[in-house]
């Protein structure tokens, strides 16, 4: 989301966000959603559509008309869900029109604020394209860290530390632009 705002057309203002730090982003939704329902992901990927599920029941109790809820609750995996909910939901005209319209990936040559992308080169939820290094190389504004380890989200340290990797990075980058 972070990404996507400072992308957009309609931002122009960049004296309100100097910088910006995103991590683990799953940038690239056509090959992320399909990624997430294989292999040991599903075990996140069944997790994130129960939650979403949940949710949509408790908007069901509150506008059971607004929704066809019996078709979204038979969605196998995020995938059906985000085509039967999300997609009619927010107006998109398929999956293919949401993935586009609010994946990172397609904002990022806009980026017009310093911002940083932090993917550790071993996060399961990721994919190949959620590594742009050419994009990174060439960009101004778009900077891309691939740390060796830390998983999704996490870069941990000695158990003492006060703060692990992440946070560390994170003030750094702030405080020093880069």
């Amino acid at each position: 989301m972070t990404m996507k705002y400072l992308g957009e057309e309609k931002w122009n203002s960049t004296k309100d966000i100097i910088s910006a730090v995103t991590v683990s982003v799953p940038i690239h939704y056509e090959t992320s959603f399909q990624h997430l329902c294989k292999g040991w992901n599903q075990i996140y990927e069944r997790r994130f559509t129960k939650q979403v599920k949940e949710k949509v029941l408790k908007k069901q109790t509150r506008f059971p008309d607004a929704m066809n809820y019996k078709h979204i609750m038979e969605a196998k995996n995020l995938w059906e869900f985000t085509e039967r909910c999300t997609v009619p939901m927010h107006g998109f005209k398929n999956i293919d029109d949401y993935n586009k319209q609010v994946q990172a990936s397609t904002y990022i040559k806009s980026l017009k604020t310093p911002t940083l992308l932090i993917n550790a080169d071993n996060d399961p939820l990721l994919t190949k394209e959620c590594y742009p290094t050419e994009l990174a190389k060439k960009s101004k504004f778009f900077h891309l860290e691939i740390p060796i380890g830390g998983g999704h989200v996490g870069f941990c340290e000695d158990i003492k530390a006060e703060h692990n990797w992440l946070e560390k990075r994170v003030v750094n980058y702030f405080l020093k632009g880069a």
